[in-house]
């Protein structure tokens, strides 16, 4: 008897990673209804990575009123298992469902993401682990900062707001609570990218535009980005400029830097948590998906994470996508099999959206009637 994995990350905007395997398996038992299916689903450290963890440690969820990344009220929920809560930046920063002209970089802080960290160590988690992806913020950890203690002052010793505009006043930072809140606490922050914090690879100008930044703020923002990591050098003797993942959330990943967290790949923590290599040891074929699949997934993204695991083992792994470039084609070389694209007509981005299950059910129809013949 053939025994499938199905380990799937989110089709973003379309279905989340439970839903995507629940479709693959209920296509591929109507053709292999014999066979023996575990879904496993997957994140990389964006969204879904906190509820992915939570269920599969069946950690208690935790809700909690924060403010969004414009400051409004919302309530947020993540996971706790035994001491450690599993949170994802996305839940209450999250950029996913803005429209372009509703983005407002400049006014979006990550002060929220703090204010659930600090609920989180309230109810005695001694180790927090953050997805970041997902975030609509670029003010390199500033606000999540601000909500952890830390005080920020101008050239003249006035205490400044957080706000993004205040950036460029700083002129010193006082960490002292921030240190003694965080005192005890392990901090693990899972990543998909290893942007820095500055420069042309960094926060500002790799994630700004998509974002909402001008051009012309771009250059501003890594400028104030900047200035914000020399006042922490200043401040701490610590380095966070060209660190590889500080640049990640729109600087989040360096503020995490400086607080001393551990900067890790998002689909390795996932995978660890989950188990999916010892899932995988007597697995006859490994089955993923996700919406994109192009020339970045090689670097850190869920697809690639599996296909280290597959080529370890030597077990075939296929891989469906909403969409598929020729850049892809780099995956083959670190393990993956085949690649699909579940949309083979040509049709606007909401209908394939829309129809994403529909598509995404009738493809592995048709490549699990080859397979095992």
């Amino acid at each position: 008897m053939k025994k499938i994995v199905i380990a799937c990350d989110s089709f973003k905007g379309c279905m989340d990673a439970s839903i995507a395997c629940d479709v693959i398996e209920k296509a591929m038992k109507e053709i292999h209804p014999t066979y023996t299916y575990t879904k496993i689903p997957m994140a990389d450290g964006g969204e879904g990575t906190a509820q992915i963890l939570s269920d599969a440690t069946n950690a208690r969820l935790q809700t909690v009123k924060v403010k969004n990344l414009y400051h409004q009220d919302i309530n947020v929920t993540y996971g706790i298992h035994q001491h450690t809560a599993f949170i994802e930046a996305a839940s209450n920063l999250a950029i996913t469902y803005l429209l372009d002209n509703q983005k407002q970089p400049l006014e979006a802080t990550s002060y929220g993401l703090g204010q659930i960290i600090l609920d989180a160590m309230s109810r005695d988690c001694t180790k927090i682990i953050v997805g970041l992806g997902g975030s609509g913020t670029v003010d390199g950890g500033f606000g999540m900062l601000c909500a952890l203690g830390a005080k920020f002052y101008n050239h003249e010793g006035q205490l400044l707001p957080c706000h993004v505009s205040s950036i460029a006043k700083i002129a010193s930072v006082d960490l002292t609570t921030t240190f003694v809140n965080l005192e005890g606490i392990e901090i693990q922050i899972a990543s998909d990218v290893e942007n820095t914090y500055i420069g042309k690879n960094g926060a500002s100008y790799t994630f700004g535009p998509q974002k909402g930044l001008s051009p012309k703020q771009v250059e501003q923002m890594d400028q104030d980005l900047n200035h914000l990591a020399t006042i922490f050098l200043q401040a701490t003797n610590k380095e966070i400029r060209d660190v590889p993942r500080t640049g990640s959330a729109g600087g989040l990943g360096g503020a995490f830097y400086l607080l001393g967290a551990s900067l890790v790949s998002g689909i390795d923590l996932v995978m660890d948590i989950t188990k999916l290599e010892l899932a995988i040891l007597d697995a006859d074929l490994v089955i993923s998906g996700e919406g994109s699949i192009d020339g970045q997934t090689i670097d850190g993204k869920t697809i690639s994470g599996i296909a280290r695991l597959t080529s370890k083992h030597q077990v075939p792994f296929i891989t469906f996508g909403g969409r598929v470039t020729k850049e892809a084609s780099n995956l083959y070389d670190i393990g993956v099999t085949a690649m699909f694209s579940i949309v083979n007509e040509c049709m606007p981005l909401e209908t394939s959206l829309a129809l994403g299950e529909q598509c995404l059910y009738q493809e592995v129809i048709n490549i699990s009637k080859i397979l095992f013949k």
